[in-house]
């Protein structure tokens, strides 16, 4: 069911975040969305009022291209709408927490996105700009709310969106029950895993998977540091305290100051927590 989808998503943005709270979603599932009623009013307007006067014109050299204008009006005016739309979108998905607000706000101020632009693509804006300010709840809400106005609540990049912004915000165990939806539906993509070894981490019984997911993240992430200091955590509980340090600190060092990155600070937080007591007895040796 979700092949096309996961296909669909293969296409990325030219520069990743490097927060990994990119969120990828198809123009053909956003743009199936339905548009807001100024908008739809505008264009049946403009198409039918062109129609009707070249109707009503005696001369068929007035008439036609009159005719012709109205119906390209009705059909191309959700295409060029999307073409204006779309434009935006590489800022969006770069946003930073000093630029997100005002997106936000322009959004709201823009008559092309008020009235043309599809639902579904205003709440996904809204959602990767929640994310970027560290909202995580209001992302979440965003992203739910454009998996039930694309009226797909299992659609794999919405649920992975929502479990990434649910763990933004802390509620790691509604971010289990997307992560374990997704997994159940064998559409964990390398950041799902990450998140969910994560959740795993404060389960002992679970130990085992959690540092497999996070292995598996950090080779699918190119060792990113969040992955690192996720692993960092797992490999310290399983005794294997040589490499979890080599990986904390790796993870500090790619990191730079990483203030814009709270999933990696807290990341981080934990895995010197627990190599706390290794570094201590290093150092006395």
């Amino acid at each position: 069911m979700h092949a096309r989808y996961l296909l669909a998503a293969v296409s990325t943005p030219a520069t990743p975040r490097a927060d990994l709270l990119d969120v990828e979603v198809p123009k053909s599932v956003w743009s199936r969305s339905g548009r807001p009623l100024q908008g739809r009013l505008t264009r049946v307007m403009f198409g039918s009022t062109l129609v009707l006067i070249g109707l009503a014109m005696p001369w068929p050299v007035v008439a036609y291209p009159l005719i012709l204008a109205g119906v390209l009006g009705f059909v191309l005016i959700p295409v060029l709408s999307d073409l204006l739309i779309e434009r935006r979108t590489p800022s969006i998905r770069a946003a930073t927490k000093g630029t997100a607000q005002g997106l936000l706000e322009a959004l709201d101020q823009s008559v092309v996105v008020t009235a043309f632009a599809p639902d579904a693509w205003v709440t996904l804006q809204r959602g990767r700009l929640h994310l970027a300010l560290g909202d995580g709840r209001a992302a979440a809400q965003a992203f739910a709310d454009t998996a039930r106005i694309v009226r797909d609540p299992d659609l794999p990049a919405l649920r992975s969106a929502q479990a990434r912004a649910l763990m933004l915000a802390g509620d790691r165990a509604a971010a289990r029950e997307h992560l374990q939806a997704l997994e159940k539906a064998d559409a964990l993509s390398s950041r799902d895993r990450l998140d969910l070894g994560v959740v795993m981490l404060g389960e002992a019984a679970r130990a085992d998977q959690a540092r497999e997911h996070l292995q598996a993240a950090y080779e699918g992430l190119g060792q990113h540091p969040q992955a690192a200091a996720a692993l960092a955590v797992a490999l310290a509980r399983a005794g294997e305290e040589e490499r979890a340090l080599e990986l904390l600190q790796a993870a500090e060092t790619e990191a730079g100051d990483g203030d814009g990155d709270e999933l990696l600070q807290d990341l981080l937080k934990r895995a010197q927590k627990v190599l706390r007591p290794v570094k201590k007895k290093r150092r006395k040796s």
